[in-house]
């Protein structure tokens, strides 16, 4: 099989947020479409910052001594090193502080250095970062084939993450309510009173506010609401998120809320397993590689929504234009942050 490749720098929870003054409770379509090619233009310039697992040979053209080193693609961790089919543990990876923090290695020398057509393989994890963030949050999944996750808080897992669960780096495609979501997880409460359909901003009350989170992608009848504070059974709530109508709810409508997210297992070169209660980590991207894609990625939505002119708003209302949704400046200025 195929190793499936991920490399996404920046989530759609990320660039809704960016997205997302003056225009509450719209969302938007085709966010993830956009990070995708955003990541990918990155990736093309800089090289991938998401570990990948791989196994790699490097054929040495020429007498290298113990005081040199063997140039080696961007590598983070070792699993094995073998020369000419023969496993090694004499070496050392330079620079041995990394080429800058969370960053790689990319040169390898040994004992007795090594000689010309030397075969040297390496089992590693490569790219030029590594950096691991903690979700507070477990996850079972019963078979390597499950496409699907579900967690117990959807206000910490967005589409677009890079999540590694034990050994196995699992993307997540889609979920709370985007395009493609799977159905939302009924919920014990219910809507306590009646809301109307004059507000997109407002504070609506539940039977038991402890069911839910900030951050958390909720479902009345056909309506999604995006929930933005939890005071007791209080919830401040962005009606009409995904792109839903805004309508009026009785009293007692019940509630549900998006828990499931499509993933694709077993990505850069990991293999799917079977979980139990495992906990959740978030590969994390340097904050300027973050930022640069969430701008490149904003600046091509906005660039869609003016049907390519570049040019949003009249004359009365103020206009906007997104012409470059490529800022050299800023590619420059980062692709200098990370130059090898």
């Amino acid at each position: 099989m195929a190793t499936k490749y991920v490399q996404i720098y920046a989530t759609t929870a990320q660039l809704i947020s960016d997205m997302n003054s003056g225009e509450k409770g719209s969302s938007f379509d085709g966010l993830s479409e956009r990070l995708k090619e955003a990541s990918k233009a990155i990736q093309g310039k800089f090289g991938p910052f998401i570990p990948v697992k791989e196994i790699r040979t490097f054929t040495v053209d020429y007498r290298i001594h113990e005081d040199q080193a063997l140039a080696i693609s961007p590598l983070l961790e070792v699993n094995s090193v073998k020369v000419n089919g023969v496993e090694i543990r004499n070496y050392a990876l330079q620079p041995s502080q990394r080429r800058w923090p969370n960053g790689p290695y990319t040169m390898i020398s040994r004992e007795h250095g090594f000689h010309s057509e030397d075969v040297v393989e390496i089992d590693g994890l490569w790219g030029k970062y590594e950096e691991l963030m903690e979700i507070d949050l477990t996850v079972s999944q019963e078979t390597e084939t499950k496409k699907t996750m579900i967690v117990s808080n959807g206000g910490l897992i967005s589409p677009g993450m890079v999540l590694l669960i034990d050994d196995e780096q699992e993307f997540i495609t889609c979920g709370n309510g985007s395009k493609g979501s799977p159905a939302p997880t009924l919920l014990t409460s219910k809507l306590n009173g009646e809301i109307d359909d004059v507000n997109s901003s407002q504070i609506i009350e539940i039977d038991d506010g402890s069911e839910v989170f900030e951050d958390e992608v909720i479902r009345v009848e056909s309506e999604d609401l995006l929930i933005e504070r939890v005071s007791g059974n209080s919830l401040t709530v962005q009606r009409g998120w995904n792109q839903t109508l805004i309508t009026n709810h009785a009293d007692d409508e019940p509630l549900s809320v998006y828990r499931t997210y499509v993933v694709l297992r077993g990505v850069n070169g990991t293999n799917a397993a079977v979980h139990n209660e495992a906990a959740i980590q978030e590969y994390m991207v340097p904050d300027d590689l973050n930022y640069l894609c969430r701008q490149i990625a904003g600046l091509m939505t906005m660039k869609v929504r003016s049907g390519f002119q570049g040019r949003v708003g009249n004359a009365e209302t103020g206009e906007s234009m997104y012409f470059s949704e490529f800022p050299p400046n800023q590619i420059k200025f980062i692709e200098e942050n990370y130059a090898l």
